[in-house]
């Protein structure tokens, strides 16, 4: 059993940090601390006000504990975009045989695993936390 199926189908709620239900933040904060041993910084992300979304994804002052990384690893995180500045995140899944996927929570669907090609965004970076 891979880590990201205890998750799968658990529904999205606005400001939901787990663990029955998430919004896209809280799933990433959520599965960090449980499954990868990592306290990821807590803030609000508000999926019905896309640029203040945009805004906290590229916040200053959380940036320098980020490692941007073009080979991701398992719990890596994904932040997604349409343009230059992400409006979702998601984690990073290993599965063996493929290239990988995107776990994320998105509302209407809850927590899901898709592989890259079938996300709805065209940019997609890859962190890894470094700590604060």
């Amino acid at each position: 059993m891979h880590w990201v199926d205890q998750y799968v189908g658990r529904p999205w709620v606005s400001g939901a940090q787990g663990p029955s239900s998430f919004d896209c933040w809280g799933f990433v904060r959520h599965v960090s601390r449980e499954v990868f041993d990592r306290e990821l910084p807590e803030f609000a992300v508000d999926a019905d006000d896309l640029r203040a979304c945009m805004a906290t994804f590229r916040d200053q002052t959380w940036q320098s504990s980020w490692l941007r990384v073009t080979h991701p690893v398992d719990g890596d995180i994904a932040l997604l975009a349409n343009g230059r500045y992400a409006s979702h995140c998601g984690l990073f899944v290993k599965i063996d045989g493929a290239g990988g996927a995107i776990a994320h929570c998105e509302r209407g669907c809850g927590v899901v695993v898709a592989s890259r090609r079938r996300l709805p965004w065209q940019n997609i970076r890859f962190y890894r936390w470094a700590g604060a």
